[in-house]
């Protein structure tokens, strides 16, 4: 239950769980959002590769950028090279998207994109590689295919969306998990709320990735005192 998991869940715990996302493109918003970002002990803060450097400047802990983003539908010889130059800026993971528009045309060339992603992701060096797939784009047999797909891969994790052409449901991580148990998710793409948050949690989620990671954190410290009210 949901009110169980709050109770047992400590704001540093939750904060860990949580890929704070920072992709605006206004330096003067980027700066503060990094400013109070960097306040709070989350799993990481992502952001562009042209900001990594700035990130690592105020940000002890790890740095995540995204590649193929948004569309997902780079040549994989470009791919390799905007890979390898946010491993030279710092980046210690990465989240890479992939088109829905390839898993309808030819699932076979999906599962070969795929597993070349995450090769050439490891060969840079990248410990950590997510996978964004677009779950709420996709068929539940087409989400079944994907999902093995990631899974085959070797990737660390199967992030739901990059939040631009599409927003997350619960239902995309439930479907996820009960495909492959094993699975890795990354729920993002329009989480706001603590409690949305420990809802994807609770079916399965293992990240959380949102722009609003303060945000979520202040409402569960408003939760955690209210739950304590007698």
């Amino acid at each position: 239950m949901l009110t169980e998991l709050l109770h047992a869940t400590t704001r540093d715990e939750l904060a860990a769980r949580i890929d704070q996302t920072i992709l605006t493109l206004d330096n003067k918003e980027f700066s503060t959002e990094l400013r109070e970002s960097v306040k709070h002990p989350f799993r990481c803060i992502l952001t562009w590769p042209m900001n990594i450097q700035k990130v690592k400047e105020v940000w002890r802990n790890r740095v995540c950028t995204v590649a193929n983003f948004p569309s997902g539908m780079l040549p994989l010889q470009a791919l390799e090279k905007e890979l390898s130059n946010s491993w030279d800026l710092g980046a210690d993971e990465v989240d890479v998207a992939i088109s829905p528009v390839l898993i309808k045309l030819d699932p076979t060339k999906y599962r070969e994109y795929v597993k070349y992603v995450v090769s050439i992701s490891r060969d840079i060096g990248f410990s950590t590689v997510k996978i964004i797939v677009e779950t709420p784009l996709l068929s539940i047999e087409e989400l079944k295919v994907v999902t093995h797909a990631v899974e085959a891969s070797g990737a660390d994790y199967l992030k739901t969306s990059t939040g631009i052409f599409s927003k997350s449901s619960l239902k995309d991580v439930y479907v996820v998990k009960s495909i492959s148990p094993h699975v890795n998710v990354k729920a993002s793409g329009g989480i706001k709320g603590a409690l949305e948050t420990l809802a994807y949690i609770d079916l399965g989620a293992s990240i959380i990735g949102s722009s609003s990671g303060i945000k979520i954190l202040e409402e569960f410290d408003q939760l955690k005192r209210i739950g304590s009210l007698k």
